[in-house]
Order: structure tokens, then sequence, then C-alpha cells
């Protein structure tokens, strides 16, 4: 039947609308998503492929430009200088390398130096081995460093101290300028910075090289009794003592080979290292992808055991032969017919095993433990590094713990030559104290004596001011009115007749002022009080009825307590003393409330209408 045969009577069905015409990439989100980030990775790529490209060509450019201008005489002028110096530079450090050659033997055999004509040895901590000589030589050349440092740190302030001045001169002269004054027509600052010489920065690295290149003097030639063997694999510099200069510059040449072959095999370590860490990368990403915990150095055991190792060239060719004659005894076709159906299961195996796992880096083992060696030992010279410096700090800690031992020592040697001892300045603060606080005490009664006279004379004079209106009241003699307490007694003196003159406002005070003083002053002379009962009678202030037992048990244990003997008797007097303070406290607070009350009420009425002229104390 035709597949175009469409019978009558049959209904097709209609196919939806979007199922027309070509499919349309990017129609839901997600795909639109992904074609973006297609398109920022391919231009991102094609990005830094221009940038690695231009950065290629500018370097070929430049050493195309730096072939074709190439000054010959600047690389020959100083070259058989450059030459004899290396030279020199060679020589005496093979002298210092055999000098400490003989100075480790030394440090085994005879200690002191003797046998080998180094001096006495001494053994550093960690194992260093250095001579006196050799120590002395290096202080002074330390000394001498610290020296000359010191100058050329002396001759960059002075020049720098000039400049600042040369500035504050110019600037002088600007607001001169500015303030319509005359300009100055000398400068003498700057003037004197022209006269000085401007100071050479050098580099460390060129002091370095400097100091290299001082003339050292010949050390005395060490000597290696018979008998005594180098340790093994170690080069006899002592052999090399009166190398001539042709032997120096081969040996030279054949050091520049060896650096230049390190350099490229640490080339190629580093090239296997980052293949490796390429491939970690790839184990950690699928292993994010799975949702498995990534463990570095199980992956990076697995891909070291997938790598195949080298086998030896003969087994390789027994394996040949023996492959080579079964092929030839076997026939065609089981052969075409076999060699199908292996070639068949390796087809369907491979892209299982790229599925499951990613492919293993061809990487040399040899390479990649080199590479771990030398990462090991970039960790352990870190480490020592790491505890130098610990070893360093805790010996300045030691050292300015020592140092303050000594000053406080110094200080406490001080303080005894003194006539004056602990007890006679701890006598003389109390002494002191004591006198400070009667003095206070005696300042308080006169300022409470000093207003109650001035209230005693505001209401005298407002009962004059009484009498000369005419309101006819009998006149009130206030004057003998007495304040007593317990603790004090205030007494107001009589007034005279004869009205006191008056005084400069500037001179009194206002009577809120004298108020505020009184109540300090009050304050203060309790406070005195209570300091001066001394820690004997406060540590007597125990409460022996809270205690259970007879009367000798109560004052063996307020005795443990710090109180004196009879503390549990004395208990009702220590009640009656406690009473009467409580008294005088109370006596001192009534008469603050009567002074405050009295200052209030004068306010009150001054300040009340009238034609009467009143003070604060009517």
């Amino acid at each position: 039947m035709n597949a175009n045969y469409i019978p009558l009577g049959a209904k097709v069905e209609e196919q939806s609308h979007s199922k027309w015409g070509p499919k349309v990439i990017g129609e839901t989100k997600e795909e639109r998503k992904a074609i973006a980030r297609e398109i920022r990775l391919s231009q991102r790529k094609e990005k830094k492929k221009i940038k690695s490209e231009a950065k290629q060509q500018r370097k070929l450019n430049d050493r195309l430009h730096r072939k074709l201008n190439r000054n010959t005489e600047k690389y020959d002028k100083n070259k058989d200088l450059n030459k004899q110096r290396a030279i020199d530079l060679e020589r005496q450090r093979i002298r210092a390398d055999a000098v400490k050659q003989a100075e480790r033997l030394a440090a085994i055999h005879d200690p002191s130096g003797k046998m080998f004509n180094v001096g006495e040895i001494i053994i550093l901590p960690g194992g260093i081995v250095k001579s006196k000589e050799g120590m002395r030589r290096a202080a002074e050349a330390k000394e001498q460093k610290d020296k000359e440092d010191a100058q050329r740190k002396a001759i960059e302030n002075r020049y720098r101290d000039a400049e600042r001045a040369v500035k504050l001169e110019a600037e002088e002269a600007q607001r001169a300028v500015d303030q319509g004054m005359p300009a100055p027509t000398e400068f003498p600052a700057k003037e004197a910075l022209k006269r000085m010489k401007h100071p050479k920065r050098i580099s460390k690295k060129q002091l370095q090289r400097q100091e290299q290149l001082k003339p050292q003097p010949v050390p005395p030639r060490p000597v290696i009794p018979q008998g005594i063997s180098l340790p093994e694999g170690e080069e006899n510099l002592l052999a090399l003592w009166d190398i001539t200069d042709a032997q120096i510059t081969k040996r030279l040449a054949d050091k520049k080979k060896e650096k230049a072959q390190s350099r490229k095999q640490l080339i190629k370590i580093q090239q296997e290292n980052k293949k490796l860490n390429k491939a970690l990368k790839v184990r950690k990403r699928e292993a994010d992808n799975a949702g498995i915990i990534f463990d570095k150095e199980k992956a990076r055991r697995e891909i070291l055991a997938g790598i195949p190792k080298p086998t030896d060239p003969k087994s390789e060719s027994d394996s040949d032969s023996d492959s080579g004659s079964t092929s030839g005894s076997g026939s065609e076709s089981d052969s075409e017919s076999g060699g199908g159906e292996e070639n068949g299961n390796v087809e369907e195996a491979k892209p299982e095993t790229n599925r499951n796992a990613a492919p293993a880096p061809k990487l040399d083992l040899e390479l990649i433990e080199k590479a771990a060696e030398i990462e090991r030992a970039r960790k352990e010279k870190k480490q020592a590094a790491r505890e130098k410096r610990r070893r360093e700090r805790r010996q300045k800690a030691a050292e300015e713990a020592v140092k303050a031992a000594e000053e406080t020592t110094r200080l406490e040697a001080e303080r005894l030559d003194k006539p004056e001892t602990l007890q006679e300045a701890h006598a003389d603060k109390e002494a002191k104290e004591a006198k400070k606080s009667r003095r206070a005490a005696k300042e308080a009664k006169r300022l409470a004596k000093a207003m109650s006279e001035e209230l005693s004379s505001r209401k005298r004079k407002r009962t004059d001011d009484a009498e000369a209106a005419g309101e006819g009241e009998p006149k009130t003699d206030k004057s003998h009115k007495k304040i007593k307490s317990k603790s004090e007694v205030v007494e107001v003196q009589p007034v005279q007749d004869t009205r006191p003159a008056k005084k400069e406002k500037n001179a009194k005070e206002s009577s809120c002022e004298r108020l505020n003083k009184v109540v300090a002053e009050q304050e203060a002379k309790m406070r005195a009080e209570s300091t001066e009962e001394g820690p004997s009678h406060r540590a007597e202030q125990w409460h022996s009825d809270a205690l259970t037992g007879d009367a000798a048990r109560k004052d063996k244990f307020l005795r443990l307590l710090g109180a004196g003997k009879g503390a549990s008797k004395g208990g009702d007097k220590d009640r009656k003393d406690e009473k009467k303070r409580k008294d005088a406290s109370v006596d001192i607070v009534k008469i603050q409330e009567e002074l405050e009350r009295q200052f209030q009420a004068g306010v009150k009425m001054k300040h009340d209408g009238g034609s009467k002229k009143r003070g604060l104390g009517a």
C-alpha cells in the first residue's frame, strides 16, 4: 500500500502547529542559558589567544631588535676585569671551604685544632662548627659594617634635614609675599644644600657584591693528618689550594653547564607535576559531581598506580618473537575471525572505561618522585627557618627578662640606699592623712559658723527694715539661738547693732555654694572619723551572738577571724558606740535639712511680690 494513499472517509488527524517547520534553537530558558555560556567561553578563549600571540610577537620583536642593535663594546668593556674577579672569588671560596672542611674534621678528632692547624674549635647549638679565630674576625667585620651603615645613614639624615630646611625657607618666603611684606633675597639653606653632595642609594645586592670584592687575607693552610679520611662523597678541597687560573676557568665553565642542565631538569619536573595536578583537579571535579568526598592522597596513589612502568627491552623482544611464531602457525581465517572478535570486545569495553573514569595522564614516575623530593626539601627548609625564628624570639625574650630583672634589682638597691625605709614612709603617709582630715574638720566647723552668722545678720537686717517701715511690731532678738547635737555644737554669736560695711560683689559667694561646701566638709569629717578608728576596731566588729557554744569557744573563733581578746564581751560596747555614731550622723543630717529649709524660705520670700526689699535670710 502506498504511504501517500488516504482512504476515502478517513479522518486525518491535524498535526499541531508547533511540529511544522524546523526546530527552534533556544526555545527554553535553559537552552538559551547554555548557548550564552558557550558564546562567552569561546569569546574568552579567542581573547586569550590573541593576547598570547601578541605577547609572543612582542618578545620576538624585542629579541630581533637587541640582536640588530647590540653594542658589542658594552659587553666587552670590562670582560677581562670581570673574568679575573670571578677567578679570584672562586679561589677565595675554595680556600674558605677547605678551612671549614678541616674544622669539621677537627671537631671530631681534635677540638683544640692543633693537628689540623685551624685553631680551637667550638661546636654551637644545632651542630654548627666554628673556630674562635673565625668568630673573632666575623665580629670585627660586623662591627665595621655597622659603623659604615651608621655613617651612611648620618649622611642621608643630614641631606634630608637640609632639604627640609630649604622647604621651610621657601614657605616662609611665600608667606611673606602673601602678607605684603618684601620677599627675602638671600636663601642660606638653599646655598648650603647646593654645596652638599647628594648621597648615592646603593641596593642590598650591590652592597653584598662590594663586600665580596673586598680583599680578604689569606687564611693559614690547614693540614689533614695521615690516617684521617674525608666523609664519603665529599671532595678534597685541600688538594685545590694551589689551583691555577686555567683550572679555575674550566671549573667555572663546568659549573655553568651543570647549572643550565639542572635548570632544564627542573623545568621538566615542574611540567610533570603540572600534569599530575591537572589530573587531580579532574578527579576532584568528578568527585564533586558525584557527591563523594575527595581524598587527594588516595587519588594521587590511584593515578600513579595506573601509569604503566617501563619494562626491560629483553622481555619486550621475547614477547615480540613469541607473538610472531604463534601468529605464523595459525591460519589466516582463524586469525581474522579471532581478531574481529577481540576488536569488537575492545571497542565495546572502551566507552565503558571512558564513561566511568577520566583517562590516565602520561607521566614519568622518576620526575614525579624528584618533584616530591624537591617539595619535601622545601618544606623542611621552611620548617627549619621557622624553628630558627622561634629560637631567636625565645632568646630575645630571655634577654629582655634578664634585663628587666637587673633593672628591678638596681631600683631596689637604690631604694634601700635611701635613709627612709618603707615603714617610715608608710608612717609619714598615715600622719599626713590624719592631719589632712583634722584640717578638713576644722574648716567644716568654721564654714558652719560663718553660715550661721550670715543668716543671723540677714534676720537682723530684716527687723531693721521692718522698724524703719513703721510696722510697730515688737523687736524679737534671736541672736542667741543655739543648735546643739551630740556630735558637735554650732552656736550663733550675737550680732552687733552696727551694720557691717558692704563688700564687693566679686568677693561674695552665694549661699547655695556655701551650703554645698558645708555639706561636703561635714561628709569629709565623717569619713575622716571612720578612717581614724583603725583596722583593729573594725576587726572587732563581730556578732558573737550568732555563734554557738560557751564564751571561751566564741572568743577562740573570733580571734581566728581577726578580732582581739574579749571581742565577745565587748559586743554590747560596740553596739553602743555604733548607736552613738548613728545618732551623730542623724544630727548632721538634721542640721543640713534645717539650713536648706531656711535657704528655700528666704528665696521664696525674696521672689514674692511687694514693695518691701527682702534678702535671702528674710
